[in-house]
Parts: C-alpha cells; sequence; structure tokens
C-alpha cells in the first residue's frame, strides 16, 4: 500500500467551511460539517454485561485480536495512571501513553506501558483553564500516536485523559470491541450529541479505530493537511475552535466518505453503557479529578486521608465552613480529604453542583462509608506527619468539631465559592458541574 494519504480518497483542495456557516451543496443529502452518521451497535444491558464477562481474560489469552489503548497524559494526570494500567493489563492488552511533558514517561514505563516521550519539562496545570499550548499540542500528537500503532497492526482505542471508567469499565468497553469487530468499521467514534458548529458531530476523545488501510489513509491525510487554511482562522478573530482537533478529522472524514474508498464509521452509544464518563465542560484538571472521584470513578488507590459526615439538615453554609476547615487540616496534616456528601435543604445533591473545585486538588475519593462507630480524631491530635499505619489510614473528625475551628491571626485559607444547583444558569458557566459540556477535547 505504501504511505497512502489523502490521494486515497481523492481527497485535493479542501474548500474551507467556516464554523456556523450553513452549506449544502446540490448533490449532497446533508449540510456540509453535519454528516447524518448511524448509530454503532447498542452494548448489551449492564446486568448482563457483568455476567459476560467472567472468564473473559483468560479468552483472549492467546490474542488473535491486538488492541491497544491510547490516552494523552501530563504530569497533572499521573494519579490515574496506575489504576488505568491495571485495568488494561488485566485484559492482557498493551497501555500506550502520549506524554506531553519529560516527566510523564518514566512513571509510564514503571506502570509497564509504552511511551511516546516529550522533551518538555512539566508544568503545573490542574488549575488551569483553556487552550494553552500544552493542550493544542496534545491533541494533534494523540492522532500520531494512534497513527503508528494502527500501522504496527494495533486496533486502537483512544482516549481523552479525562475519560475515566468504573471498576469494570474498561473490560466492558474493550470487549463490546471485540465482539463488533468484524463488522469492519473503520472508526467508532463517541456520538457528540446536536451541535450548531460545523464538523463537531463525532467527539474522538473517544474512540475505537480498526488497523485498515482505511483508518491508516485517513489518519495520515489529517496530519498531512493539519495546518491546511481550511482549517485556519480566515480573516476572523481566531476562536478556539480552529485550534481543535474536530474541525480538520470530521472535515477529512466527510470528504473521504464522498469516495470510493469511504471509510465506515459509526457514532457509540453513550459511555455510561461501559461504566465510563468524559468529563468534557470542566474548566480544569483539578475540577475533572475531584468531580470523577464524587462520582465514584478513580477510587482504586485510597491515601491516607480526613473523613467527616454531613448531617441531612446542615445548611449550605455551614457546610462550606466545614469544608474549608476540613481542607485547611488535611492540608495541615499531610493528608487527602474524603469528599463528603452535599445537602440542600435537606435533599443531597451532587458534591460539584453545589461547589467550585476548580482550584482544589486536596481530595482523595468519594465518601467510603459513615463515620458512624469511629472514634473521631480531636483536632489537636491531627500532626504534620503523615500516618504510617494502615490501621490510622482513614480519620474521622466530627462535623461539629470542624465547624468550631479558629485559626487565630489568619483568615480560612480555602476560598470555596458555592452555586445555586437548582439555579439553570449554572449550566452555562464553569462553576457547578456542567450537565451540557461543550468542550471536545477533555485533556488536559
Amino acid at each position: 500500500m505504501g504511505r497512502v494519504s489523502c490521494e486515497y480518497f481523492d481527497i485535493n483542495n479542501i474548500i474551507r467551511i467556516d464554523m456556523m456557516a450553513s452549506v449544502t451543496r446540490h448533490d449532497q443529502l446533508w449540510k456540509e460539517g453535519h454528516f447524518p452518521y448511524h448509530g454503532c451497535p447498542r452494548p448489551q444491558p449492564k446486568g448482563s454485561r457483568i455476567r459476560s464477562t467472567i472468564g473473559y481474560a483468560n479468552q483472549h489469552d492467546s490474542h488473535s485480536l491486538r488492541l491497544a489503548v491510547l490516552t494523552v497524559l501530563d504530569s497533572n494526570y499521573l494519579e490515574v495512571l496506575p489504576s488505568w494500567a491495571i485495568q488494561i493489563q488485566s485484559l492482557k492488552y498493551a497501555c500506550h501513553v502520549i506524554a506531553v511533558d519529560d516527566k510523564v514517561c518514566s512513571e509510564v514505563i514503571r506502570a509497564g506501558c509504552g511511551c511516546f516521550p516529550s522533551t518538555k519539562p512539566p508544568k503545573d496545570l490542574a488549575s488551569v483553564s483553556g487552550w494553552h499550548p500544552t493542550r493544542v499540542q496534545s491533541v494533534k500528537r494523540r492522532f500520531e500516536g494512534a497513527l503508528d500503532l494502527l500501522v504496527q497492526g494495533y486496533d486502537v482505542l483512544m482516549h481523552d485523559a479525562d475519560v475515566f471508567f468504573e471498576r469494570d469499565g474498561m473490560e466492558a468497553a474493550l470487549e463490546y470491541w471485540s465482539h463488533h469487530r468484524d463488522q469492519n468499521y473503520d472508526f467508532m467514534v463517541q456520538d457528540n450529541g446536536e451541535r450548531k458548529v460545523n464538523y463537531d458531530g463525532l467527539n474522538w476523545g473517544f474512540v475505537f479505530m480498526r488497523s485498515s488501510h482505511t483508518s491508516i489513509a485517513l489518519l495520515r491525510c489529517t496530519l498531512q493537511r493539519w495546518d491546511d487554511a481550511a482549517f485556519g482562522c480566515g480573516e476572523k478573530k481566531c476562536d478556539s475552535y480552529y485550534m481543535r482537533s474536530q474541525p480538520r478529522i470530521n472535515h477529512i472524514v466527510e470528504l473521504a466518505l464522498q469516495s470510493e474508498k469511504r471509510p465506515k464509521v459509526c457514532k457509540v452509544p453513550t459511555l455510561k453503557s461501559f461504566g465510563a464518563r468524559h468529563m468534557t465542560g470542566y474548566p480544569t484538571v483539578a475540577a475533572k479529578l475531584i468531580c470523577a472521584k464524587a462520582a465514584g470513578f478513580l477510587s482504586d488507590v485510597l491515601p491516607a486521608r480526613l473523613a467527616y459526615d454531613v448531617p441531612r439538615s446542615a445548611d449550605v453554609l455551614s457546610q462550606r465552613k466545614a469544608l474549608q476547615a476540613a481542607l485547611y487540616l488535611a492540608e495541615r496534616s499531610n493528608l487527602k480529604l474524603e469528599i463528603p456528601e452535599a445537602f440542600v435543604r435537606g435533599e443531597n445533591v451532587e458534591f460539584c453542583r453545589l461547589f467550585d473545585v476548580s482550584k482544589m486538588s486536596s481530595f482523595a475519593t468519594a465518601a467510603s462509608g459513615k463515620c458512624i462507630n469511629v472514634t473521631h480524631i480531636p483536632v489537636t491530635e491531627l500532626t504534620l506527619s503523615q500516618p504510617k499505619s494502615t490501621a490510622l489510614s482513614r480519620k474521622c473528625i466530627s462535623y461539629e468539631a470542624l465547624l468550631n475551628i479558629t485559626i487565630e491571626g489568619h483568615q480560612m485559607p480555602v476560598a470555596v465559592p458555592l452555586c445555586d444547583p437548582h439555579n439553570p444558569v449554572y449550566d452555562a458557566i464553569h462553576c457547578c458541574e456542567r450537565r451540557h459540556g461543550t468542550d471536545e477535547e477533555g485533556f488536559p
């Protein structure tokens, strides 16, 4: 086949279509940038899925299916690496990481995965939002890594750093691919829902790729034309839309679909079917990780931590005061903080719908059980050293004690903005957890 690229699909000049332009050509049945992709096969119901996975890893020990899972990480995401690698390796598949800084590869290799290295020094981006240079670089490099694996003969599950899996979620996703690979889809891509802007219907933050002449040629074409004028800002102010990968690869896909060697593409059903969640629409790495933990993800590694129970009758302001005090004590004692329950007028609400966590990073996991019948640690016994005994890995403190903490000579050091989880305006800003994300690539 050689190194075929755009010519494989007879793609020559690419006509620029502005992000909001409405263009329907006379020989087409769809508006440019809004191809009507059909849905991929639906996965099994969750209950039957769990039963069907018994003995699954042993079934594939011989590995007739060559498959690699690929993600992109910078050093701010490294805490998710160990459990992610273990999930993949337990199924006897390959794991690979696109490193965005030079701290990542050593950790990836230690976890037993392959790594595409970077020479850039690490940066603390946990509380940084927007399309900073590191993020722009990463969205292209992940396609370079995927192409490398496809050429080696691997099928690829490529996902963003902010796609998190339940304990059996990775197994369910890879089982789904093994069941449907023989339908010869080149790409099974996450459905991005109804979009107003062009070339935004497929979300490449989660995609299954089959190693084929077609998939290899399409990725080569996308990378070859990445900086094509058709994907630039034109004469207008450069919106973040033009820094993203979707307007590039989705445009190439639509052009390829009009050729004789059209790729076979479908939209993957909701990631909840696999026990996975794509944390798009969250402003920072810190917010993505904390809100994923609050939803029950990333709970495999439990460090030494501080915990407390919130009374259902607690008002919002006292909950904030307790949270501020607990964060202060956890940092002072070299502990992480279990994410507490949250209540509004006696109703349990999602933690990230009540508190803006975009600049926080001191949380361990969601509450792992009530502190009932557990001896509460007096504030004075919280020391500056991390407990070494596993028996002391979880320390409970009473809610009342947190409310009575005073810090002489200082204001409470942790600012915790509040949101109204019942106010629909917060679905449109990065304050509370967003239910309708508009972010394309969740990294970083």
